[in-house]
């Protein structure tokens, strides 16, 4: 088999490793069904009457799925099946999601196990619904378990699973997601192996998944275009796009509106102007003032919000990064003559201030801003610690190939020692 092959299965098992715990502990048996979620009622689902609104989820880093309770993820095995995972903000634990108390989490016995499949699963919470998105695979590494993609559903504590949806071969997903309760959209494209091995990209489109109807609806093709679904507003979903083909790099915000079923450009900009959208707010940077600005997708009011950094001494490059609450954290790059120095900062929306970040992540490889997974109240699941493992994927040829798997270790912290730079992390229990 070809090196790029081996390649492109690297990477979907390094994106499948970014949500995996990294501390051991002896599986908590009697904390299993403790710790899972309830199932809602059907009768209580089917009576339930959805407002017609938009909702963005998964907001922050990593490809996890958050709830109002807990936390959805995997855990890597060693041969590079993945074992889905819950973890209940509730009890500080993170169990399988499998309610047998003598299961050992190891093979297809287990409710919560998944092959290696090469394309990586993406997990969604939709209304009382958790969905796996699936890519699949048609590499030959992963060919006795290649499938096409699909969209699986189940109850919130794993029970009830239903492969709802049949896609494409080669549709791929792309996090984050915008849910209405009973369906979501996401930017998917459609990839192909050429005759050189090389990953082949098609166009962008903007696509509806309804879980009630069992069916997908391509809304609008982005043509010659990157495009990236950032937020939503009430009734319409916005998309960054990138388009580079008209001489110069344009970037803009396109809002697709669900009532109308149009396509309308909300805002545009250039280099080396930063531009990035947060639910249903787009916030620009103009490095050449310094000025940071707002506009509310929704009213279509624009304000000055502040400024970052100083003409004085002005910020090299900036990147927004996240938003939690009224604060936007954007990473700031400083360049000297011989060095380079790179910082993050929290800027308050309320009394228009920024104030650095110091918490890390430490792995074996890099230092990073601390990673923030979930909030939930006052609390946030962080990532303070990842090590890197070595997992075995078994190849249709019978040989096998290790690849650096990164296994992160979670926990909880409150947001007013995440904003005071306060290490002060929670214990919490998993049971892989």
């Amino acid at each position: 088999m070809g090196k790029k092959k081996w390649k492109a299965s690297f990477l979907a098992v390094l994106f499948l490793a970014l949500c995996c715990a990294c501390t051991a502990h002896e599986p908590i048996q009697e904390e299993v069904s403790s710790a899972l979620p309830e199932s809602q009622p059907q009768q209580e689902e089917a009576q339930k009457v959805f407002e017609s609104s938009l909702s963005f989820v998964n907001p922050h880093s990593g490809p996890g799925a958050a709830s109002s309770d807990g936390y959805y993820d995997y855990h890597t095995l060693p041969d590079g099946s993945v074992i889905l995972m819950y973890t209940d903000y509730a009890t500080k634990t993170r169990v399988p999601l499998c309610s047998s108390p003598s299961c050992v989490h190891q093979d297809e016995t287990c409710s919560a196990w998944y092959a290696y499949t090469g394309g990586g699963m993406l997990p969604l919470v939709v209304g009382q619904r958790l969905v796996l998105a699936v890519n699949g695979s048609n590499d030959s590494i992963a060919q006795e378990n290649a499938t096409e993609p699909y969209i699986e559903a189940m109850a919130l504590d794993g029970t009830g699973k239903e492969k709802v949806i049949s896609l494409p071969d080669g549709m791929m997903f792309e996090s984050p997601f915008v849910t209405d309760d009973t369906s979501f959209y996401a930017i998917c494209s459609q990839t192909q192996i050429d005759e050189g091995g090389q990953t082949v990209l098609s166009q962008r489109q903007l696509i509806k998944f309804d879980l009630e109807q069992k069916n997908y609806t391509v809304l609008h093709t982005f043509e010659n275009a990157g495009a990236y679904l950032e937020g939503c507003t009430a009734d319409s979903l916005l998309v960054r796009t990138v388009d580079s083909t008209s001489g110069g790099e344009k970037d803009a915000v396109v809002q697709y509106s669900l009532s109308s079923q149009s396509v309308k450009e909300i805002v545009s900009w250039k280099p080396p102007c930063i531009g990035r959208v947060f639910s249903d707010q787009f916030y620009l940077f103009d490095p050449a003032s310094c000025e940071l600005s707002a506009l509310d997708c929704t009213s279509g009011t624009k304000i000055v919000l502040g400024t970052l950094g100083s003409l004085e001494a002005p910020f090299t490059a900036v990147q927004f990064k996240d938003k939690i609450d009224d604060r936007l954290i954007y990473e700031a790059i400083t360049v000297g003559e011989t060095t380079s120095v790179t910082q993050y900062f929290a800027f308050d929306l309320t009394n228009k201030t920024s104030v650095e970040l110091t918490l890390k992540t430490q792995d074996t490889m890099h230092e990073t801003p601390l990673i923030v997974l979930a909030e939930f109240g006052d609390n946030l699941l962080v990532s303070p610690a990842a090590r890197v493992e070595m997992v075995n994927i078994s190849a249709s040829d019978g040989t096998t190939l290790p690849m650096p798997s990164l296994s992160y270790q979670y926990t909880l912290m409150t947001k007013a020692d995440y904003w005071n730079n306060q290490p002060n992390y929670m214990s919490m229990d998993t049971a892989m």
